[in-house]
Formats: structure tokens, C-alpha cells, sequence
């Protein structure tokens, strides 16, 4: 998993650079996908928190986890949120709403199964918002391709 995180976060974060250094300027919410992957690649080199209780682990490192795993999340977000207001397309307008109420429900579901407000696996959860990020990813390039 950790692999699969720097991996990702790698590619994600050179695709943008890329982009970045072909296009010769920076668009706002590509910066906050960027940051996006950047946060991804760095919470691959900290262990989260085990799910079973008794497998001991280091607090700090998973808290450190926990904390580039949100940074990552918001910066998604807010990339979902630029990207919907700088749309000119109302149908583009309506695409990115959808996906940052479902990104910001799936977080929030989230929140409640870590606290135990909801008795939903943590794991389906991640499993949820890591697909709904890569649809949203794959169809908001697509469009900014086409747009090109």
C-alpha cells in the first residue's frame, strides 16, 4: 500500500509539473492536485495505524500519516473547487458540484466511522473516495484536454 502511495503520489505530482513546464503557466486548481499528490507520495513513507489493537506501532509515525492522508484530501477538495469555479461549461459547473458533495460525504462518512458514530468499515470508506478521485481525476483531464 505504501508503495502504491509514493508510486501515485510520484506520477501525479511529475504529470502536473509536466504540464506545468509544457504549458508554461500554472492553473490554480492543478496547483492544489499537484499538492494533492505531493501529500499522497509523502504519507507512503509513514506506516498508518494498524486496524487490529494489539499489533503495536509508532503513534507519531501514524499520526504523521494521518496527517499528510488529510493534507492530501483537503488540497483535493479545494482542487475540485477551483476547478468548478473557473468552469465555463455549466455542464462542467454541475460535474465538479456532484464529485465535491461526493468527496466531501465520503470524508465525512469518513470522520464518523473513525470515531465510531457509524459502524461502516474504514477501509470500504477509503476504497470509496480513493474511485470517486480517480473518476473525478480521469473525466475533469479529459475535459481540460479537449479544452486545449
Amino acid at each position: 500500500m505504501q508503495l502504491g502511495f509514493i508510486g501515485f503520489g510520484l506520477l501525479l505530482s511529475a504529470s502536473f509539473i509536466n504540464e506545468f513546464m509544457l504549458a508554461r503557466k500554472v492553473v490554480y486548481a492543478d496547483v492544489f492536485l499537484m499538492l494533492w499528490g505531493i501529500a499522497v507520495l509523502l504519507s507512503g513513507f509513514f506506516c498508518a495505524e494498524p486496524y487490529i489493537g494489539s499489533v503495536s506501532c509508532s503513534i507519531p509515525e501514524a499520526k504523521l500519516h494521518s496527517l499528510l492522508a488529510s493534507s492530501a484530501g483537503v488540497s483535493f477538495s479545494i482542487g475540485i473547487l477551483c476547478s468548478l469555479i473557473v468552469s465555463p461549461d455549466p455542464k462542467e459547473k454541475l460535474f465538479h458540484t456532484v464529485f465535491l458533495i461526493l468527496v466531501m460525504g465520503t470524508s465525512m462518512m469518513f470522520g464518523l466511522a473513525e470515531n465510531g458514530a457509524v459502524s461502516m468499515g474504514k477501509g470500504l470508506l477509503q476504497r470509496m473516495l480513493y474511485a470517486v478521485n480517480f473518476i473525478w481525476l480521469l473525466i475533469s483531464q479529459y475535459w481540460e484536454s479537449v479544452h486545449l
